[in-house]
């Protein structure tokens, strides 16, 4: 999923609108390590998965994670990794 801002329309601002991408193949691996994760407004948030994907642009803000057909939930993308070398992402949520 990703937001995209619209805009202005003749001076006037366009509704921000989310739209779904096609599902993407990754690995889901949940987060064990507590230490792992950001600082954020004053406040530490915990990573809750780790996925990684073949290198691709992520233009996205939320993904939508299902493993096996079990919806995992919206998550908040916190980091983004690439790995040139394996030519890998590793996405922090």
């Amino acid at each position: 999923m990703k937001q995209i801002d619209s805009g202005f329309e003749n001076g006037n601002p366009i509704e921000a609108k989310t739209v779904e991408s096609e599902p993407v193949p990754c690995h889901i691996v949940v987060n064990t390590d507590d230490k792992k994760g950001r600082y954020e407004d004053g406040k530490f948030q915990q990573y809750a998965y780790v996925i990684y994907m073949n290198d691709t642009v992520i233009d996205a803000d939320i993904v939508k994670l299902t493993r096996s057909g079990e919806y995992l939930g919206d998550f908040v993308i916190q980091s983004v990794e690439r790995g040139k070398l394996l030519n890998r992402v590793k996405i922090y949520v």
